[in-house]
Order: C-alpha cells, then sequence, then structure tokens
C-alpha cells in the first residue's frame, strides 16, 4: 500500500492505514460484530483505551508486539491497578 497507507491526519484516518499495523486491526475490530454488539457505555469506554493505544502504537505492526510490551505498558498504570487491568481486558 505504500507511503501513503501511513499517513495519518488529526482525527480518524484519512486512507486506510497498513495492513499487520495496530491502526489496521483496531480498525478491523471497530468493524466486527462483536465491537457493534457491545452496549454503548462499554464501547464508549472502550473507545478511550483504544484510541489512546491508536496514537501511541498505530503505525506499529502488530507481529511485532511482543508481551513485554504490552506488559510495560500495563505496568505505567501501575498506580491505578483497576485502570491497568480494564486497560489489559480492552488491548487483550
Amino acid at each position: 500500500m505504500g507511503d501513503r497507507a501511513q499517513e495519518v491526519t488529526r482525527g480518524p484516518y484519512k486512507i486506510r492505514p497498513a495492513e499487520g499495523t495496530v491502526a489496521d486491526l483496531i480498525m478491523r475490530f471497530r468493524a466486527s460484530p462483536q465491537y457493534r454488539n457491545w452496549q454503548i457505555s462499554t464501547a464508549s469506554a472502550a473507545e478511550r483505551v483504544l484510541a489512546a493505544f491508536l496514537r501511541e502504537n498505530g503505525r506499529n505492526m502488530v507481529a511485532e508486539l511482543r508481551r513485554g510490551h504490552i506488559v510495560a505498558m500495563r505496568d505505567e498504570l501501575a498506580d491505578r491497578p483497576s485502570a491497568a487491568n480494564h486497560w489489559l481486558k480492552i488491548v487483550n
């Protein structure tokens, strides 16, 4: 898809993200029946986590994410265990 697939503007992607990226995975998840069937309150809470994860990791390849990366991201919320557990449920 070339470099144009990597272009990002503020807000939603203007073009489709490159296949295999975190942005692509999140876009596909948002279109899934599982996500679409969530109650509004559940989807709203999840959306905050997904949006932050997308901003920080959207261009990274999913195949390059390792368990240690996820653990380190979760540990950044160590001072808020409930938030860390919620984050992990959404990202996992």
